[in-house]
């Protein structure tokens, strides 16, 4: 199956789950870092992807990152119509209690106008906040890291959330201490 990812980082920590989400798949995935997006465009609109993931920290009021606000449309524009696609994103629930993992519903959006499918959501279960702007019946229409207080999780949250969508190489999901931001 051939991947891609497509992301946007500014501290490192999506750029860590990016990582981890590549390293789950077993033929890994293509990377695109969207501070390079004007240069790797090209190369992501030649390829054909069977699966799609996008990924966001979320930032102030659950915005999300203002590199998806600057080439979010462009990348809509070569994203495989009708294609599946994997979502996911960084929140904080302490400090952005009102409106966590908020980056989570322009992204979900973005796709929807592509007419593309979600893959898989998550629960909401074992976070606390007072809103989340992307939460829907109880779920998230993709996977929500708490980066901040899960980051030594996360390799197990990516493997529980694609594990049921595709099949997931647990064995190269050792941590690598270099891949560990916080």
């Amino acid at each position: 199956m051939k991947c891609g990812i497509v992301y946007a980082s500014t501290s490192g920590s999506t750029r860590v789950v990016a990582n981890i989400i590549a390293d789950a798949l077993p033929a890994g995935a293509d990377m695109f870092d969207l501070s390079d997006w004007p240069e790797q465009e090209f190369v992501f609109a030649r390829t054909e992807f069977d699966l799609v993931f996008l990924g966001t920290p979320t930032y102030g009021e659950g915005d999300w990152h203002y590199l998806w606000q600057r080439h979010g449309s462009r990348v809509a524009a070569v994203l495989p119509a009708f294609g599946k696609v994997g979502l996911f994103a960084l929140g904080d629930q302490r400090g952005h209690r009102r409106s966590f993992a908020g980056g989570l519903l322009p992204l979900a959006d973005l796709a929807h106008r592509m007419g593309m499918r979600c893959i898989a959501g998550s629960s909401a279960d074992r976070f606390a906040f007072e809103h989340a702007p992307a939460l829907e019946c109880g779920r998230f229409p993709g996977l929500v890291i708490d980066y901040k207080r899960e980051h030594r999780q996360a390799w197990q949250l990516v493997e529980t959330w694609l594990g049921g969508v595709v099949e997931v190489q647990p064995s190269r999901l050792l941590p690598r201490k270099s891949r560990i931001a916080v």
